[in-house]
C-alpha cells in the first residue's frame, strides 16, 4: 500500500514538472508565433499593396490618361495608340500585368492587347 501512494505521489510529481516545463515551452512558441505573424504582417502590407498614389485619373470614356506606359521590374505595359496595349511580360507574369490594368480601371476587353515575347502554339500547325 505504501508503495502504491509513493508512485502516485512520484506520478504526481512528474505531471506537475511535466506540466510546468511545457508551460514554459507553450509561451515561448507563442511569443514567437506572434512576433513571426507581426514581421509577415508588416512586409505583405508594404509589398503586396500597390501605390495609392499613382496619379490614375479616369476621363469621360473611362480610359486612364496618367497610368500608362508603367513598367517594373516583371514587365512593362505600353499604349501606344488608343485601341492597343502592349505587354512586355514572362510567361508568368502576364496575368500580373493584366490585372494591372483592371486595378487601375483600365478593361482590357476593350483593348486589343499584344503581349511581345509570345509564339502562338497553333500558327505552327497553320
Amino acid at each position: 500500500m505504501l508503495a502504491m501512494l509513493r508512485s502516485r505521489y512520484n506520478n504526481k510529481i512528474m505531471l506537475e514538472n511535466f506540466i510546468n516545463q511545457h508551460r514554459k515551452l507553450s509561451m515561448v512558441l507563442s511569443i514567437v508565433l506572434v512576433i513571426g505573424l507581426f514581421i509577415w504582417l508588416v512586409v505583405t502590407s508594404f509589398s503586396s499593396q500597390p501605390n495609392s498614389n499613382t496619379g490614375v485619373s479616369l476621363d469621360g470614356n473611362g480610359e486612364s490618361n496618367s497610368s500608362l506606359p508603367y513598367q517594373n521590374y516583371l514587365y512593362s505595359i505600353t499604349k501606344p495608340n488608343s485601341n492597343t496595349i502592349i505587354i512586355k511580360a514572362y510567361s508568368g507574369y502576364r496575368t500580373p500585368a493584366v490585372n494591372y490594368l483592371v486595378g487601375v480601371g483600365i478593361d482590357p476587353t476593350d483593348y486589343k492587347i499584344n503581349f511581345m515575347d509570345y509564339t502562338n502554339p497553333f500558327d505552327s500547325y497553320e
